[in-house]
C-alpha cells in the first residue's frame, strides 16, 4: 500500500507542465510487471511535433518533457486484445499534451501502474481504467464499496461515482480507497457538485516548488455564489526522494458575500416592502436565524424612507452565514405647483413637464393623457405615477368684444362708448384711460382693452350724422286779414306748432288777429329721432279795405307784353303772389323795368298781388285767362 501511494503521488511529478529541470523517476515495478511497454522517446517526439507543438518551441520539445511523458505512458498498461489498441495510445499522448498545453484534460494518476484517463474531447475514451483485475486491492475495494463493474478495461456504471453532472471526473472513491482523506463517509453525506470557483464540490490539484510536490484535496460546502460558509483542504508534500508528508487539514471560512438589491422608488407617501431573501438549497432551515438589522426599527421589513437596510442569517452556532443588503431609495413628494390660468381666445396652454419623465393630467372624468398641451376650458388635475395628484389647477378662456362703429344721433350729441362688463381697462391711443368717449366729429381711435392675462388692440370710428336742415322762415309782415301758411319737409316727423296745432306738414292761417308782431314757434324730430325747434315773427299791419285802396285789375297775359306792369310800382318792392284760395305761389323784388318779370304760368282764375314797399301796400288783383 506504501508503495500504490509513493506511485499514485509521485505521478503528479511528471505532469508538471512548467518545470523543464531533470525528475528523478518514483516508477514503482509490482511482480507483474506490466510497465516499460517500450514507448521510445523519439515515438512520442514525432507525434508531439506532428499533432501538437509548432516546430519553433524548442521548450515544448525538450529532452526534459519528452523523458516525463515517456515516463507516463510507459507506466500504462494496455491489453493487446482492446480495440483501438494504437489509437488508444495516441489518444492518452494527445490527451495528456492537451493538458500540458492548455489545461484542457487532465491525467489522473489512479493506482499503481493504472492510470483512469478523462478526455472531454473522446467520448468513447472518456473513462479508461487499465490494469485493473480481479484480486488486485483497488480493482476488489472499489468493486465492493461502489459496485463499479470493468469489463475489457472500460468502466461502465461509473457515471454515479466517477462523474459529476458537468462531466468533471470525481476522485472521492478513489481517495476513499487510498484512505487519503479522513472521515470520507461524513463527505459522502452531501451531493457531489462541480468545483467551479464559488461553488461548492471538489477539487484535487497538484501543485509544484522546486523539486517538491504539494498534491492538495479540496471540499466546499454549499453553493458560494449564495455564500457557501466552509472549506476543507487535505494537504500532502512530496519530496523527490519520493517521501510523503501529510501536512494537515485545515478549514477556511469564507466571506460572505453581500446581495444588494438596489431599489429606487418614485413612492412619495408609499413604502417598500423588503422582501425576506430566499433561503440557499444547501442551508438547514431549521438550524437558522433570520433577523433584520435593528437600524430599521421594523421586523417586518417594510420601510417609510430612504436607506441602508441589511438582513442576517445565522447558523445553530451563532456563524453568520449570510448577509443581505437592501438600498432603498425614495423621492419624496415634489412640491408641484401649477399655476390657474386665464387664456386669451385661439391660446393653447402649454404645461412645463417639470423634468419628470413620465406625468399625467387628468380631468374630472378620469381622462388621463401625457401631453402638455391644454385647449379646452376644465379643471385640471396634474400627477406623477405613485405619487397620485400633486396639483390641480384651472384653465379658463376670455373673449374681448371687439369694438363697432358708432355714431353721433343728433348734431349736439355725442357717443359714449360702454366697455363691457369684466373689461379691467381701456386706453386711448391719445392717453386717456377711462370706460367712455365723447365726440362730435368724425374720427378713428385706437384703445387697447385688457381683462385678466389678455390684451386686446383696437379701434371705432366716430361718426356724426347729417343733420337735417329746419328753416321755418323769415320774419314776415302781413296786413289784416292775409291768409297763409307753413308747410314743413316730410323727412320730419310730431311736428308740434306753439298753438297747439299738430298738423303733421302743414300749418295754415287764414286770418290773423290783432295788429302787430306776433312769435310762433315750431318743433320736429327727423327719422333719427333728432330733436328741431325754430321760430318766426309776423307783424300785422291794419290795412285798409280793398276797396277802400282803389283795387286795380290786370289781366295776365295781355296783348302786349307776357310782363305783369305796376305803374305805382318802385325798385325794390317787394312782391308777393297769392291764389285766391291765399296760397303763396311767388314773392320776390321788383327790378328797374317796374314789371314783374320770370313768373311762372299761371293757371286759369284770380290772384292778388301785394306790393310791399316803403311808403306802403297796394293789392292788384290779377285775372288769369
Amino acid at each position: 500500500m506504501k508503495n500504490l501511494l509513493k506511485y499514485f503521488l509521485c505521478l503528479g511529478l511528471f505532469l508538471n507542465t512548467y518545470s523543464v529541470s531533470a525528475q528523478t523517476s518514483c516508477v514503482v515495478h509490482d511482480s507483474v510487471n506490466r510497465i516499460n511497454r517500450g514507448i521510445s522517446a523519439q515515438i512520442i517526439r514525432n507525434y508531439l511535433q506532428n499533432n501538437f507543438l509548432p516546430e519553433k518551441d524548442n521548450f515544448f520539445l525538450s529532452d526534459s518533457l519528452i523523458q516525463r511523458a515517456s515516463q507516463s505512458l510507459n507506466a500504462v498498461w494496455l491489453d493487446d486484445s482492446i480495440q483501438g489498441h494504437d489509437t488508444i495510445y495516441g489518444t492518452l499522448l494527445g490527451s495528456f499534451m492537451s493538458g500540458v498545453l492548455a489545461k484542457g484534460h487532465v491525467l489522473y494518476p489512479h493506482y499503481y501502474n493504472a492510470i483512469v484517463f478523462f478526455d472531454t474531447s473522446n467520448v468513447y475514451y472518456k473513462n479508461l481504467v487499465m490494469g485493473l483485475s480481479s484480486g488486485d486491492n483497488l480493482y476488489d475495494s472499489l468493486v465492493s464499496r461502489y459496485d463499479i463493474g470493468f469489463e475489457g478495461g472500460f468502466i461502465y456504471n461509473y457515471e454515479s461515482y466517477y462523474m459529476t453532472s458537468s462531466g468533471f471526473f470525481n476522485l472521492t472513491p478513489l481517495l476513499d480507497s487510498l484512505r487519503l482523506v479522513p472521515w470520507i463517509d461524513s463527505i459522502y453525506e452531501f451531493s457531489e457538485y462541480d468545483f467551479i470557483e464559488g461553488r461548492g464540490g471538489k477539487d484535487f490539484t497538484i501543485a509544484f516548488d522546486a523539486d517538491t510536490t504539494y498534491i492538495q484535496y479540496k471540499y466546499a460546502f454549499g453553493d458560494c455564489t449564495l455564500g457557501c460558509h466552509t472549506k476543507w483542504y487535505w494537504n500532502y508534500k512530496v519530496t523527490p526522494e519520493c517521501t510523503v508528508e501529510f501536512l494537515g487539514r485545515e478549514q477556511q471560512r469564507i466571506p460572505i458575500p453581500t446581495v444588494i438589491h438596489e431599489t429606487k422608488v418614485l413612492s412619495c407617501e408609499d413604502s417598500i416592502d423588503l422582501v425576506e431573501p430566499p433561503i440557499p438549497y444547501d442551508l438547514d432551515y431549521a438550524s437558522l436565524s433570520s433577523f433584520w438589522d435593528s437600524s430599521m426599527n421594523s421586523s417586518t421589513g417594510v420601510v417609510y424612507s430612504s436607506g441602508s437596510y441589511k438582513y442576517y442569517r445565522r447558523d445553530s452556532n451563532g456563524l453568520l452565514v449570510q448577509t443581505f443588503i437592501y438600498e432603498a431609495e425614495f423621492f419624496d413628494k415634489p412640491d408641484v405647483k401649477i399655476r390657474d390660468t386665464i387664456l386669451c381666445d385661439g391660446e393653447v396652454y402649454t404645461i412645463d413637464s417639470l423634468n419628470f419623465p413620465y406625468y399625467y393630467i387628468r380631468t374630472d372624468n378620469n381622462f388621463r393623457w401625457n401631453e402638455n398641451t391644454i385647449s379646452m376650458e376644465g379643471t385640471y388635475y396634474f400627477g406623477i405615477p405613485r405619487c397620485y395628484d400633486t396639483d390641480t389647477f384651472i384653465v379658463e378662456y376670455v373673449s374681448i368684444p371687439t369694438f363697432q362703429k358708432e355714431y353721433a344721433k343728433c348734431v349736439y350729441d355725442s357717443i359714449l362708448v360702454t366697455i363691457p362688463e369684466g373689461v379691467d381697462s381701456v386706453k386711448w391711443d391719445d392717453g386717456f384711460i377711462g370706460f367712455s368717449r365723447y365726440e362730435q366729429n368724425e374720427e378713428v381711435f385706437g384703445l387697447t382693452v385688457t381683462k385678466s392675462v389678455c390684451t386686446l388692440k383696437d379701434s371705432i370710428v366716430v361718426s356724426n350724422y347729417t343733420v337735417l336742415p329746419f328753416d321755418i322762415g323769415s320774419d314776415t309782415i302781413v296786413g289784416t286779414g292775409v291768409a297763409f301758411e307753413f308747410e314743413i319737409d316730410e323727412q320730419f316727423k310730431n311736428v308740434t306748432w306753439q298753438d297747439g296745432d299738430s298738423s303733421y306738414y302743414r300749418w295754415h292761417r287764414s286770418n290773423l288777429l290783432g295788429y302787430g308782431t306776433h312769435i310762433f314757434t315750431v318743433s320736429a324730430t327727423d327719422s333719427n329721432n333728432c330733436y328741431y325747434s325754430d321760430s318766426f315773427s309776423i307783424r300785422v299791419k291794419n290795412y285798409a279795405s280793398i276797396e277802400a285802396l282803389g283795387e286795380r285789375t290786370s289781366v295776365y297775359p295781355n296783348p302786349f307784353s307776357d310782363y305783369l306792369y305796376f305803374s305805382n310800382a318802385r325798385l325794390g318792392d317787394r312782391y308777393s303772389l297769392y291764389s285766391s284760395t291765399g296760397v303763396l305761389v311767388r314773392q320776390g323784388v321788383v327790378d328797374s323795368t317796374q314789371r314783374i318779370s320770370q313768373l311762372e304760368a299761371l293757371g286759369s282764375g284770380v290772384y292778388y298781388l301785394i306790393l310791399n314797399s316803403k311808403t306802403g301796400v297796394a293789392k292788384y288783383k290779377v285775372i288769369s285767362w
